[in-house]
This record gives structure tokens, sequence and C-alpha cells, in this order.
């Protein structure tokens, strides 16, 4: 009996990993599905705007409250791997700015996560170099 819990003790850190939610698996679980809307772009957009170090964006919503929560669960588990930038609750809405960089400091992934009981938005800006105040006036400023 001690064998079999030493065993199980130490292969739990092997199921934590391969339970990491990965860019490519949460797009794929849900991009295109019922429930979502989703929009993809590509770099040729960002070029045509004269955007640099950004070579594509994907955006998910869902106003599904029966999704949402798993939505929104896949998605923390996802951003556990970037640095929180910016965050702030207002109004039952929590809002969440996420970046990972490489080790010269430039942005490579940005990450845009609202999400409230019954809704989850999460925009996801990959590149080279991103540079923050460009990204934000993409994803907007929140200002109409």
């Amino acid at each position: 009996m001690k064998r079999i819990i030493t065993i199980l003790l130490l292969l739990m850190p092997l199921t934590a990993v391969a339970q990491q939610l990965t860019t490519k698996q949460l797009l794929e679980k849900y991009l295109n599905k019922p429930g979502f809307t989703s929009v993809e772009l590509t770099k040729e957009i960002f070029q045509t705007n004269k955007v640099k170090g950004i070579d594509s964006m994907v955006a998910l919503s869902t106003e599904d409250g029966d999704i949402a929560p798993l939505f929104t669960a896949d998605a923390t588990a996802l951003l556990s791997e970037y640095k929180r930038i910016m965050s702030m609750v207002s109004d039952g809405k929590n809002v969440s700015i996420h970046s990972k960089s490489d080790s010269a400091g430039k942005i490579y992934h940005l990450a845009m996560f609202s999400h409230s009981e019954n809704s989850a938005v999460l925009i996801l800006l990959s590149g080279s170099d991103i540079q923050i105040e460009k990204a934000m006036s993409l994803i907007g400023n929140g200002k109409k």
C-alpha cells in the first residue's frame, strides 16, 4: 500500500503538467464552436495598418451562461503561464491583461481577458515585438 501511494505521489507532478492547456489546445477546443463568437486576424491585416510586431489576433467570446464558466476556467489556466500586467474589477466583471516576453523583454504574446458569471471574452495577440500601446489601440480602451 505504501508503495502505491509513493508511486502516485511521484506521478502527481506529471499529471499536472499533462493537464496544462496550451494556446493551441484552447483555440482548437473553442474556435468556431456553438455558443462562441470568434474573430481571427492574420499578419496581413496588421501590415496594411502599419502595426509592426503583431502577427495574429484571435478573439473568442461567449455570453452563454452554461459554457462561460468552463471557458473561464480554461482561459484562467492558460493565462497562469503569463505575467499579469493589469487587472480590475468593475460591476461584476473581471478584466485583466497578461503578457509573455522573451529574455530581452520583447513581448511576443499579449492577452486581454474579461469575464463575469455568464460571459467571457479572451483576446490573444501573437508576434515578435508587440508594443502595448499599439496593441491596446487595436483591442480598444473602453471609451466610445
